[in-house]
């Protein structure tokens, strides 16, 4: 009997050990949740500062593994780390850039220079001692935009194809359409015509099923669905005093944005403003990039990155999620590169339970402490009640 007795006290002291284990783990498993923390780049869900901060920056384009900038000194590579590397041979500033087929063109103070995608040095395309507005890119033709008329690019040679001053310019079928302080003109080969009378035009691009142009003054903004033919006004509630750039989510081309210069008056307001409809209706709200004069913008999809901490034993690690958001750049004037990325809905609710957590974590150890007190004195107290008696030796 002594011997089934001192068995049954050592099965009830280990299965007493393994409850503290276990209860013990749980603790420790719940106070590493409790002070884990999980964050989001500062970029989501608002505009935060990035590369480049005190730099005037002219124009974005988008590569496949980079952001290319122009900026007023020079050309810039952005990576997805927000890393970035200057470009040699590329003289600033660089006021536009074009994609082309085999090399992506910048529109600089002393001409038109060539960047190659296969990596090799970046070359002058012509035009030297010309301040280049805008560069536009076709299939077999190559525009420039400056204040000495348009120039156009056929078979290497470059040759005046417009004499009036031009600001901005965007290569369309059959020809190319060019902005300028007297209208919007469709140039062909048989000739040149004025599509739309008004205000000065400050920029011109190609963004969702449309060509957009933005103005200084009203209208704010112009939209075409013929390829450049004809010109309307662009939807309600731009408060830019003049629209410089255009950028549509490459996910959803209804979701737009436009950047511009204005006044911080409280009308006419210098920043981003956005476009759920495709640019029928226009806000500034709470996320937009507020009292900065914006020239340029670009968007491209990048994974969800998440930085993850165990305060004060693990420092924070980032990591890319098999999940894409829409990040948007804007070029300022001065104060660099801005990036935003949309809080995704699990992102926010992750962020406002985290505060809860820390509340309730004291409670939540004592809790688990308490509860492993009661069932080991219970255990032990159980097991006093009930083992049955030793008999006399």
């Amino acid at each position: 009997m002594r011997e089934v007795a001192r068995r049954d006290r050592n099965r009830n002291r280990i299965l007493t050990a393994r409850r503290a284990a276990l209860f013990i783990s749980a603790l420790a498993a719940l106070v590493v949740v409790a002070r884990l923390e999980i964050s989001a780049p500062p970029d989501t869900g608002t505009w935060s500062p990035g590369a480049l901060q005190g730099e005037v920056v002219h124009a974005m384009i988008e590569t496949p593994d980079s952001i290319m900038v122009g900026a007023q000194n020079g050309l810039h590579r952005l990576t997805p780390e927000d890393a970035t590397e200057l470009v040699p041979d590329t003289p600033g500033p660089v006021y536009a850039m074009s994609a082309g087929r085999d090399e992506i063109y910048a529109a600089t103070e002393d001409g038109v220079y060539a960047l190659p995608r296969n990596g090799e040095p970046p070359r002058r395309d012509g035009l030297p001692d010309i301040t280049v507005r805008d560069v536009a890119a076709s299939d077999s033709r190559l525009y420039a935009a400056t204040d000495d008329g348009l120039f156009e690019r056929v078979d290497g040679e470059w040759g005046r194809a417009w004499p009036r001053p031009v600001n901005a310019a965007l290569a369309v079928e059959g020809g190319v359409v060019a902005g300028s302080s007297e209208g919007i003109f469709r140039i062909e080969d048989g000739g040149a015509g004025r599509v739309w009378s008004g205000g000065t035009v400050e920029g011109m691009g190609r963004e969702g099923r449309n060509l957009w142009a933005g103005v200084r003054g009203e209208p704010h903004l112009l939209v075409s669905r013929d390829s450049g033919r004809s010109w309307e006004p662009s939807g309600d509630g731009i408060r830019l005093e003049a629209v410089n750039a255009f950028i549509a989510d490459p996910e959803d081309a209804d979701e737009l944005l436009v950047g511009g210069s204005g006044l911080a008056d409280g009308e006419n307001l210098a920043g981003v403003m956005g476009s759920d409809d495709g640019g029928e209706r226009w806000e500034a709200d709470q996320i937009r990039l507020s009292n900065t004069h914006v020239f340029a913008l670009a968007a491209r999809r990048e994974p969800v990155r998440l930085e993850v901490s165990l305060p004060p034993i693990v420092g924070a690690h980032a990591f890319d999620l098999p999940l894409e958001t829409t990040r948007f750049y804007a070029g300022t004037n001065g104060s660099g590169v801005y990036t935003y990325r949309p809080a995704s809905r699990p992102l926010a609710t992750l962020a406002s339970l985290q505060p809860a957590m820390r509340f309730v974590e004291p409670v939540l150890a004592g809790f688990v402490v308490l509860v492993l007190a009661w069932s080991l004195y219970f255990g032990r107290g159980r097991k006093r009640r009930g083992d049955p008696p030793v008999p006399p030796g």
